[in-house]
């Protein structure tokens, strides 16, 4: 047999092995599955790839050890300087455990080394709203007050009024609660707007004593103007 025959030999079996493996997962055979994988990952010089198909074929099967390999994957995919591929595995994780505020911050962390400004943006968000349904009060503040840093205040009055609300369930100390609620009020609203009586309402209902004080708060600008009026 010449080289050339030998070669497509051996292309032959490997083709026909990704297929039967292909095969074994669509039959649910996971032990057949995984073990024709493991012999087919002696011909692939590459442990995250490996570690990242082997994620791929447990998830087939819905065994939860896939998280484990994904994960191993991704972090030595960024080990050696493979962004891109780390930050597919972390997306792919978080399609899967979409409150999963641990993945989101390892993926923002390799947004932030390509400076994908936009992407951090958009991931600090994802983050802030896991961590309020976490209801991690000391986190989401680190988060919120970094998405400060980072954009418009307009663009944030979702953020503020979920992180007011999570902070009413949670018994924060009024004093910050009433922070952030002058925030919105001063950043959001006008006297006219409708949204403005529809966060009110719910305040009202959730905790009426700083409802008393946004209504207080509220009218403060109208009595300076009626005493300059006056005077």
């Amino acid at each position: 047999m010449n080289q050339n025959s030998s070669f497509k030999s051996k292309s032959e079996k490997y083709n026909i092995a990704w297929f039967k493996l292909a095969e074994f997962v669509s039959r649910g055979e996971k032990e057949r599955a995984l073990g024709i994988y493991r012999l087919l990952t002696l011909s692939i010089n590459d442990p995250a790839l490996v570690l990242q198909l082997e994620g791929d074929i447990l998830l087939a099967f819905n065994d939860t050890n896939a998280i484990l390999q994904y994960e191993k994957a991704a972090k030595l995919y960024q080990q050696n300087g493979r962004i891109i591929e780390a930050i597919s595995i972390y997306e792919h994780l978080i399609s899967l455990n979409p409150q999963s505020s641990e993945f989101y911050n390892k993926l923002l962390q390799l947004y932030k080394i390509l400076n994908f400004q936009d992407k951090v943006i958009f991931t600090t968000k994802r983050i802030l709203l896991a961590l309020l349904n976490e209801n991690d009060i000391e986190n989401s503040l680190i988060h919120l007050e970094e998405l400060e840093k980072l954009t418009n205040e307009n663009d944030l009055i979702e953020y503020y009024q979920e992180t007011v609300f999570v902070l009413i369930k949670n018994k924060t100390a009024k004093e910050i609660i009433f922070g952030y609620t002058k925030k919105i009020v001063d950043k959001h609203f006008n006297d006219n707007d409708p949204n403005l009586q529809i966060f009110i309402s719910k305040i009202e209902i959730l905790e009426p004593n700083l409802y008393a004080d946004i209504i207080a708060y509220l009218e403060l600008p109208k009595e300076k103007n009626e005493n300059k009026n006056k005077n």
